[in-house]
């Protein structure tokens, strides 16, 4: 099936800097990219082992609520120098709760891909993206992967479609084959029924569908391709499939990033999930950073409306009944999740830095995987590259001790500050 592309008529095609307009097939990022090595630079470094060139947002494009970046790292360097100590304004106190040096992380965020064949108006990747775009190869899975002392969960998805991996059930196979719960959300575009009983042999325990609407036409507006029906198709094709096999995984759930935009079928997702057999829904936050869709105007959290949390109540209520589960960001229940703790520091709640790491196709590992999408400052959040050093040296490597370090005061690593106060944690 052929997709078509939804009118993008709303946004300007980027343009380089010669002033001609550029091909979007080869449009400039607008957003920093950062090579493996994490350096900054305004050269452009060799393409081996892909490196990346950096460079800056345009004028006029910064993203949203995100200070400048020069001033930023100044602000760090300060702050190091001097210390977490008393007396120094903004900044807790010397004692912390939380190890600095954790034991290494059992759990891990992978990109299989930087490729996508969505154009949602909600990511980073359809307005350039972070980094140069390619395919995880095998060899370095295996040097991430089999560089953990023990995995005990495996997220094989980042910012691009896992699906277009051609190693994906390879890779899926070898996690389960060390024991690793292996999970990966999907825009299931391409997921035919060949690909479908493929996923199932090699014990994949959880597909998470990235669908943000329950009809064609809201679909289309916001994940940018005319696929619903096709989407619908696969996953009623691999139910079939589940059925034909006697088993239970992988476990499906239908993901919807709630917006302005979208929230109004958000009711329609408990049916949808007993018609292709879903056993759970979960509404995403939106992480904004004024690109596209992805704006303060189209965010619930903190601004959640009367109707719009009594559609999610109602979708609660029906959920429960249909014996659905509904989940939400956080690990929390939905209508609790677009709420804010009102709490100071709500951001040193996040455990991610001593629990997990996020790894790009390209080897980089960042704190999480809301960093990237938010930062201006990429270069900054990379905390090392595992195909240069081993997990041991970035995980109680200077880069990791800083950040867990500042996270804990008032004044966290730059990605961290909208957490918990314009989106969930």
């Amino acid at each position: 099936m052929a997709l078509r592309p939804a009118d993008h008529r709303h946004r300007a095609v980027p343009r380089d800097p010669r002033g001609a307009a550029a091909a979007p097939g080869d449009a400039r990022p607008r957003l920093r990219l950062a090579g493996r090595d994490g350096r900054e630079g305004g050269r452009a470094r060799s393409a081996h082992r892909g490196g990346a060139r950096l460079s800056r947002a345009p004028a006029g494009r910064t993203i949203e609520g995100v200070g400048d970046a020069r001033r930023e790292r100044a602000r760090r360097l300060w702050v190091r120098a001097r210390g977490p100590a008393r007396g120094v304004r903004g900044v807790a106190p010397a004692v912390t709760t939380l190890a600095l040096r954790p034991p290494l992380p059992r759990s891990l965020y992978l990109e299989t891909t930087s490729r996508c064949n969505s154009l949602c108006e909600t990511c980073i990747l359809t307005f350039g993206g972070r980094e140069p775009r390619k395919d995880l190869s095998w060899e370095e899975f295996r040097r991430v992967v089999d560089g953990f002392p023990v995995l005990e969960r495996a997220l094989l998805h980042g910012i691009g479609e896992p699906l277009l991996n051609r190693d994906l059930v390879r890779m899926v196979a070898h996690l389960k084959a060390r024991g690793t719960t292996a999970l990966f959300n999907s825009n299931a575009i391409t997921l035919g029924p060949r690909l479908g009983r493929q996923l199932i042999g090699s014990g994949l325990d959880e597909l998470r569908v990235s669908l943000d609407a329950t009809t064609p036409e809201t679909y289309a507006r916001v994940r940018g391709v005319d696929a619903f029906r096709k989407v619908v198709s696969n996953l009623e094709e691999l139910a079939a499939a589940k059925r034909d096999a006697g088993v239970g995984h992988p476990r499906v759930s239908l993901w919807f990033t709630g917006l302005r935009d979208n929230i109004e079928e958000i009711a329609g997702l408990v049916e949808l999930a007993r018609r292709v057999g879903a056993e759970g829904i979960n509404l995403q936050r939106l992480v904004y950073n004024g690109l596209g869709l992805a704006t303060r105007e189209q965010s619930l959290y903190g601004r959640l409306q009367e109707r719009e949390a009594a559609l999610i109540r109602d979708t609660e209520a029906a959920a429960g009944a249909a014996g659905v589960e509904f989940s939400a960001s956080g690990a929390t229940a939905p209508e609790v999740s677009l709420t804010p703790a009102r709490v100071d520091r709500p951001w040193s709640a996040c455990r991610r830095p001593w629990s997990l790491v996020y790894v790009t196709v390209h080897g980089n590992v960042l704190p999480c995987c809301i960093a990237p999408w938010i930062t201006e400052h990429y270069a900054g959040i990379v905390l090392g590259n595992l195909y240069e050093q081993s997990l041991e040296e970035i995980w109680w490597g200077e880069r990791y001790l800083a950040f867990r370090r500042e996270i804990q005061t008032d004044i966290p690593p730059e990605p961290c500050r909208g957490c918990g106060v314009k989106w969930s944690l």
